[in-house]
């Protein structure tokens, strides 16, 4: 597992911060040279095939003086590495897909040998026709530089294998740098400009040191940005956990998390206020990215906060097409669950808890008790069960509470056609044996009278007491 940790150069001499960005802003023009020519060479072949290399040489010593004076070569082939990666990972998908058409062909002949149908090739013909390769698009504000260990190398005073000593003779003033370690943790000697190395001085926050205590191990690359860096921790995957509770999950604007053992996570109000001024502010704004910058920093400290000791699984509601041919408030459409379910994940990996991602369709119309599913009875936060025969019939219930409780079960997946019909207008029972029509009624071990249920072939044929709206109340 890959752990990844923000720096900045709050410590760093400005003299040589001021090296560093100029050599960042050199590598942004030698990028984007290579992603133009690799772009030219590769995107018109039909099996969009990619070399296993890339000759970094064809930049020439007159158009390196031209962009990159003072890059060194070493640096040059680093730049071309990530640049080419990046072309690669366009390139793969429609690869992937002609490779896929290809396989299916093959197995089709074998099927037709053996009598049976061949498979159908006419929608993933379809979407290779319509794909369009899209170059990447640098922007400089946005521009990083992926330094390997051909550009870096650790000064550590920890790490006997990369002693201190063993590196002085690397070092104008090595006792300068020997005393720095009284201030410092760690150093990292940069060489991506002729003849002068870049020494930035690195103090561990409050995250490496997390990282340290899952025995996490430093790589030896880091993600250099103009206001920033990542360094990247290696860490042992952690065991599953094999004893403990399943717990269900729904996330929302009013409260971020609600776990089924009725753990909430704290910031909501802040988390809420945030969303409101995102919505009032404009989009590419510095106001707008220290807005975007507070709410990730308000969803990780919230799930930081919650306890997973004693809880093996969880069962994360999934929000997706959340804006598909939907008019939402732009304060819902700051709402960003995808931040959320990467800061579970991460949280449930080193705490070896088993994440598992469910639709969220109905979930939040379900009635947690009894299991019926109606509109109607869904009220902002609210859940009021509308069914007599429920012993939570028309007690108010926390709706995020409620949705969280059946993220808990296991339920068979809502069939496709039940959304075009609506069917949650009228009602229906969700079970974990199937579903049933409200106002059916069936006697313990009678089968299922004929309804217009089965007409998909996609519902049990038995119930036992299931309640109905039409029995009597005794």
């Amino acid at each position: 597992m890959i752990k990844t940790v923000l720096h900045d150069y709050r410590d760093m001499n400005p003299g040589k911060l001021s090296s560093l960005r100029k050599a960042l802003t050199e590598s942004f023009y030698v990028k984007l040279f290579y992603i133009d020519y690799f772009w030219n060479l590769y995107s018109d072949s039909e099996t969009c095939e990619t070399p296993t290399y890339y000759d970094y040489k064809v930049l020439t010593e007159t158009i390196k003086n031209k962009i990159a004076p003072t890059l060194t070569w070493r640096a040059i082939n680093s730049i071309s590495d990530d640049a080419a990666g990046s072309i690669k990972a366009i390139l793969n998908k429609k690869r992937n897909l002609i490779r896929k058409i290809k396989n299916i062909k093959e197995s089709n002949i074998k099927r037709i040998e053996n009598g049976q149908s061949p498979y159908s090739l006419v929608k993933l013909e379809e979407d290779l026709a319509n794909f369009i390769l899209t170059k990447p698009c640098l922007e400089y504000k946005n521009h990083s530089l992926e330094v390997s260990s051909k550009c870096i190398v650790f000064i550590n005073k920890f790490d006997p294998i990369n002693n201190l000593e063993d590196r002085l003779i690397e070092v104008e003033n090595p006792e300068n740098i020997k005393n720095s370690f009284k201030h410092f943790d760690l150093f990292m000697k940069i060489s991506l400009i002729e003849g002068n190395p870049i020494y930035v001085p690195v103090s561990f926050n409050k995250q490496d040191r997390k990282v340290f205590d899952l025995k996490g191990k430093l790589l030896c690359g880091v993600e250099l940005r103009i206001k920033s860096f990542d360094f990247r921790y290696e860490i042992p995957e952690t065991v599953l956990k094999k004893v403990g509770k399943i717990v269900g999950v729904d996330s929302g604007i009013k409260t971020i998390i609600t776990l089924s053992d009725s753990q909430t996570t704290n910031h909501n109000e802040e988390f809420e206020k945030c969303l409101e001024d995102l919505a009032k502010c404009k989009k590419g704004t510095k106001k707008f990215q220290r807005l975007q910058d507070q709410r990730k920093n308000i969803i990780n400290k919230a799930i930081n906060g919650l306890d997973l000791t004693g809880i093996k699984q969880i069962n994360l509601e999934h929000i997706s097409n959340l804006f598909y041919k939907n008019k939402v408030s732009s304060k819902i459409a700051r709402f960003t669950n995808t931040l959320i379910e990467a800061k579970l994940q991460s949280r449930c990996e080193i705490a070896g808890v088993l994440l598992i991602l469910q639709q969220s369709a109905y979930y939040s119309q379900r009635c947690h008790c009894c299991g019926m599913v109606r509109k109607s009875n869904r009220n902002k936060k609210d859940y009021v069960c509308s069914n007599p025969h429920c012993k939570n019939h028309l007690v108010i219930f926390d709706a995020d509470l409620n949705s969280a409780l059946n993220h808990e079960l296991e339920l068979p997946m809502i069939p496709k056609y039940f959304f075009r019909s609506k069917r949650n207008i009228k009602g229906f029972f969700w079970k974990e044996n199937g579903f049933f029509e409200v106002g059916l009624d069936y006697g313990v071990g009678a089968e299922a009278k004929e309804s217009n249920f089965n007409q998909e072939q996609d519902f049990i044929g038995s119930a036992s007491a299931l309640p109905s709206l039409e029995t009597k109340v005794l």
